[in-house]
């Protein structure tokens, strides 16, 4: 009889703490097969799936996440990232437009463009002008903290997402 009584305790215990979890003590296993971008700050890398981002920081060697957005969708056709030179947060390129994450509030946004997305940058001369994105109608600048792309005069010097070309030419000239 006392072991059918704790048989029928513990399952409702059990329940009722995994309830009370908050989500970043809960883990989400997610499928991390296919990486669309990757961005790198000072102080961590993102690598972003279709459906979730990890952060790593590499002086701890630790993995935070994974963190997904509202929108299950967000992610899915990303293709490019970059992180913020001011604040290191991490700006992802759709082809139909952008999604900004804030890791230190958590804070996803997302953006529709005028155009096709082709290219995502930052000009190292004017850092705080935010995001811009190149289409085929030419530059659009994402004011930080806007919702909207402006048009915007080409910018001169790009910060550009690496890509594998230049990774391999970096690779290259080091064992050179």
């Amino acid at each position: 009889v006392l072991f059918a009584l704790s048989a029928l305790i513990v399952p409702s215990a059990l329940s009722a703490q995994s309830r009370d979890w908050s989500p970043k003590d809960r883990t989400i296993l997610g499928d991390f097969t296919r990486i669309n971008a990757v961005a790198s700050s000072i102080d961590r890398v993102y690598a972003v799936a279709p459906n979730a981002l990890l952060i790593y920081d590499p002086q701890f060697k630790q993995w935070h996440g994974p963190f997904t957005p509202r929108d299950p969708g967000a992610l899915d056709r990303v293709f490019a990232g970059l992180a913020d030179p001011l604040d290191n947060s991490l700006w992802l390129a759709r082809p139909d437009g952008w999604v900004h994450y804030t890791p230190e509030l958590d804070s996803w946004e997302r953006g529709i463009a005028p155009g096709t997305v082709q290219e995502i940058a930052f000009d190292a001369d004017q850092p705080a002008l935010g995001l811009l994105l190149r289409t085929p109608s030419g530059w659009l600048n994402v004011p930080r903290g806007g919702l909207s792309a402006v048009p915007i005069n080409p910018p001169r010097r790009l910060i550009r997402p690496a890509t594998a070309n230049d990774l391999l030419s970096s690779a290259r000239s080091y064992l050179e």
